[in-house]
């Protein structure tokens, strides 16, 4: 399950639909998440959109950290390391200023 996991996270090339699926709900993720960014006033809308993709780009931090071991090819200390991983760090930064 967690291979299945990680080759649907990780960007592949080829026929992985659920992977494209997945790189496409991501990036529409993202550019959704620019526009309460985009507007000075805050409204209703703007706040849920805000939170609920914090939510989802914590939970493919989750999914991304647990098959860290599949990404490093370095068995169980890739859990220690993942979070130092320049891509790693740049999402521990950007999530939380959401």
């Amino acid at each position: 399950m967690r291979k299945k996991i990680f080759d649907m996270v990780e960007a592949q090339t080829g026929n992985n639909k659920v992977s494209l699926v997945y790189d496409i709900f991501m990036m529409v993720t993202i550019v959704v998440s620019i526009f309460p960014l985009a507007f000075k006033e805050t409204n209703t809308v703007f706040y849920y959109i805000d939170r609920v993709t914090v939510v989802i780009f914590i939970i493919d931090y989750i999914l991304r950290l647990f098959t860290a071991d599949y990404k490093l090819n370095k068995a169980a200390i890739s859990f220690v390391l993942f979070p130092f991983t320049p891509m790693a760090i740049i999402d521990l930064v950007v999530i939380p200023s959401k």
